[in-house]
């Protein structure tokens, strides 16, 4: 059991190397990696599941007795990022309607499941990431419409019963069981179940980026020279996002859980939701910056956790 653990440590503390590595053999070997794509909720649920054994009701309470995280993050992921996208991109893309389109639908999808991830991988607050990414989807069929609309002057329609299933089945009722049994255990999930499943948690979430990121090799193969300058913003924007979390977790003292789950809640969305409504709403294009923030924000979150980490652990670890 012992090596078991150290080698889920070992994953833990290279996750910098081992993500864009997945992401890499993803695109390199599409169609087959691409047969495995029926299997992420599986495996999403899985590391939902996981990351919940260390959640408790008591836990979920005080997140709606202290909401003001929740609001924050929501606030700079519903409303600030996608203004900014709107507003910046329109500065260097106002030529090319198709890219501005897809800059603000990327900005105004919900939170990724993603985050739930790696939140378990390095310790963020559990009850706080699950709620970000609940509520982001259960508001997104009045946001993402209002977004288009008041930001670029489009009608668009969302797929709520979809994205309610796609939620039930990856977040609210894996959660439900994980927290479940740490409950009717006496807190047995958290205190033996977890550390012993923490490895192979690692194990899914490289598993599932190296699976998602099958997406990106069509995208790799049409690449035009144009697209430098949309790559290049993109990764600014992602940047933005992760360090906007940072930054409003340093402005309200967020403790580190804390600001772990806002900087991974501001920093990662759900890219599959973006590809789904650019590609129905609007023209071909607009897909290309959203694909294109798949080969960053992954690869960002792994070094961006270890950072805070690090950082943090060391200032809070002082006598």
């Amino acid at each position: 059991m012992e090596r078991w653990q150290q080698f889920g440590a070992f994953f833990g503390r290279h996750m910098a190397v081992f993500v864009p590595l997945c992401v890499v053999v993803g695109i390199l070997f599409p169609d087959v990696l691409g047969l495995a794509k029926p299997s992420v909720p599986l495996l999403f649920a899985l590391m939902t599941v996981q990351g919940s054994l260390s959640n408790t009701v008591r836990g979920l309470f005080d997140l709606l007795k202290h909401p003001r995280p929740l609001f924050v993050i929501l606030l700079i992921t519903v409303v600030i990022m996608p203004v900014f996208a709107r507003v910046a991109g329109g500065v260097f893309f106002g030529h090319n309607i198709a890219v501005l389109c897809g800059l603000v639908v990327e900005c105004s999808i919900p939170i990724a499941v993603a985050s739930i991830m790696w939140n378990t991988t390095y310790g963020g607050n559990m009850s706080l990431a699950l709620a970000l990414v609940l509520v982001s989807t259960l508001i997104s069929p009045i946001t993402i419409p209002a977004s288009a609309e008041l930001l670029l002057g489009q009608s668009v329609a969302v797929d709520v019963l979809g994205m309610m299933r796609d939620m039930a089945v990856q977040i609210a009722v894996p959660a439900l069981i994980g927290v479940g049994i740490n409950e009717f255990t006496h807190g047995w999930g958290q205190r033996a179940a977890a550390p012993v499943t923490a490895p192979a948690s690692k194990l899914l979430l490289l598993s599932i980026i190296l699976i998602n990121s099958t997406t990106i090799a069509p995208f790799i193969r049409s690449f035009k020279l144009e697209y430098l300058g949309v790559a290049a913003f993109v990764f600014v924007l992602v940047v933005l996002g992760f360090v906007s979390g940072v930054l409003i977790s340093r402005a309200f003292g967020f403790e580190m859980a804390d600001t772990l789950t806002a900087t991974f809640g501001c920093g990662l969305r759900n890219t599959s939701s973006g590809v789904v409504i650019a590609s129905q709403f609007f023209p071909a294009e607009a897909m290309v910056p959203v694909i294109m923030v798949t080969m960053f924000q992954q690869t960002f979150a792994a070094i961006v956790g270890k950072l805070i980490v690090e950082h943090l652990g060391k200032k809070t670890n002082r006598p």
